[in-house]
C-alpha cells in the first residue's frame, strides 16, 4: 500500500487520479460534490478514471463487482466519519508487499481497519474496542 501525504492543496488527489488511471482502481471520495469535482478535472485534465465512489457507498458496499482495488482519498475525513470521538493516532503495518500485488482477503489491514471501523459505527462501540475484538477473534481462530 503506498501512503500520499501532503498539505491541503499539494497534489494528492492528483496523484490518485494518475494512479486510477493506470491501474483503473476506483477512487474514494468524501461525497458526491467531490465526486463531480475529480470527475471533471479528470475530464479538464484528459485523464481516463472509473467512477469514484462516495466514502457511503464504500461503507454501505455499494460499489458493484469487479472492483480491481480501492484509492482513499483523504483518509483521515474517512476516518472521522466512522468514528464519533476524535482518532487521535493510528498505525499501520508495512508488510513489505509492492503496491501493485492483488491484496489478501483475509490479512489485508485496510481491510481488517475498515471492516473494524464500520463495525464499530454499527455497533456503537468505540473504534478501539471494536479492533481489539476483532484482532482477540483473529488470535482465537473463531
Amino acid at each position: 500500500m503506498r501512503l500520499i501525504i501532503k498539505g491541503k492543496g499539494h497534489g494528492k488527489t492528483e496523484e490518485l487520479m494518475r494512479l486510477s488511471a493506470e491501474n483503473w482502481h476506483h477512487m474514494v471520495v468524501r461525497d458526491q460534490a467531490e465526486v463531480d469535482r475529480i470527475w471533471g478535472l479528470a475530464r479538464d485534465k484528459d485523464i481516463d478514471i472509473p467512477q469514484p465512489i462516495t466514502f457511503d457507498q464504500f461503507m454501505g458496499g455499494h460499489y458493484g463487482t469487479g472492483i480491481k482495488g480501492f484509492l482513499i482519498d483523504n483518509a483521515d475525513f474517512l476516518l472521522r466519519a466512522i468514528t464519533g470521538p476524535p482518532i487521535m493516532a493510528i498505525s499501520m503495518t508495512d508488510d513489505g508487499r509492492p503496491d501493485k500485488a492483488p491484496p489478501r482477503s483475509a490479512d489485508d489491514k485496510v481491510g481488517m481497519l475498515t471492516a473494524a471501523l464500520v463495525a464499530a459505527r454499527r455497533v456503537g462501540y468505540e473504534a478501539g474496542y471494536a479492533m481489539a475484538q476483532l484482532h482477540a477473534r483473529k488470535k482465537g481462530g473463531r
